[in-house]
């Protein structure tokens, strides 16, 4: 299924770059706020229902990136068993 299929059923379509696979094996870099930050404009920009709606806050601070990045990694850590699953 496609994102025109997706959208004829009101269900959102995540775009590649957006999926949780990827943002994943992209969380130890501390460029990580921005994918988080290019996934959700990537969100909004195949959903036109969500223009304007999706906030990015665009991470110029290394430092908050690192902790962020940090804090991501912690969490992927504790479910590393499969927990958090894409569906």
């Amino acid at each position: 299924m496609g994102p025109d299929e997706y959208r004829a059923q009101n269900i959102f379509w995540v775009p590649t770059e957006a999926r949780w696979a990827k943002l994943k094996a992209q969380a130890k870099p501390p460029t990580i706020g921005r994918s988080v930050d290019d996934a959700m404009a990537g969100i909004e920009r195949d959903n036109p229902a969500l223009k304007g709606k999706v906030s990015t806050h665009r991470r110029k601070n290394l430092v908050q990136a690192r902790s962020f990045a940090q804090m991501l990694e912690r969490t992927l850590r504790r479910y590393q068993f499969g927990a958090v699953e894409a569906a």
